[in-house]
């Protein structure tokens, strides 16, 4: 697996890296997105405190 050694390796490779990890993480959709920043915070779940204890 390639490496990046800072963040600008990876904007100026960022076809090849792309395609090397949806290879890796066995991606099939293009469009596929991060978690909102949010994701696992339980204060912002979407369906509200399930432990109201």
């Amino acid at each position: 697996c390639p490496r990046t050694g800072e963040a600008e390796c990876y904007s100026t490779f960022v076809d090849y890296l792309d395609a090397v990890i949806c290879d890796y993480h066995d991606v099939k959709d293009a469009a596929f997105k991060h978690p909102a920043p949010t994701f696992g915070d339980l204060e912002h779940l979407p369906f509200g405190n399930v432990d109201p204890t």
